[in-house]
């Protein structure tokens, strides 16, 4: 891929890490996988979840001008799906579709305005 192509998503790291300060790293939260999976912002603003299925995820918590990244991973069978929570607004009408090779993850970045999580950068097939 061109450095073209991952322009926005560069930017997007770089936003989210230059909110950060060296005394305040974000923590690294592993979520359970269940049905429904909820992401509590005030645990972390960093999470990570393995899909052992189609999933749902929920969103709580998120502060306003809150940085949050979500890193999605497929269990070793790959193609699970998400359910995203309607406060979630993407760049074009519809969110980006899911890595469905098993193993890999894609990583969300968000930023919450104070009634919806926009998404401000996403990379993929990690």
């Amino acid at each position: 891929m061109s450095l073209t192509k991952q322009l926005p998503t560069l930017t997007a790291i770089l936003f989210l890490l230059s909110s950060q300060t060296a005394a305040a790293a974000p923590s690294y939260i592993q979520l359970a996988d269940s049905p429904t999976i909820v992401v509590d912002w005030t645990k972390g603003t960093t999470q990570t979840v393995t899909l052992g299925g189609n999933r749902e995820v929920t969103f709580l918590n998120g502060q306003r001008g809150g940085k949050y990244l979500l890193i999605i991973k497929q269990d070793a069978n790959g193609s699970r799906l998400v359910t995203w929570p309607s406060s979630v607004h993407w760049p074009g009408t519809y969110g980006p579709t899911l890595t469905t090779i098993a193993g890999k993850a894609d990583y969300f970045f968000f930023v919450y305005n104070g009634s919806s999580y926009d998404m401000v950068g996403i990379s993929q097939g990690l």
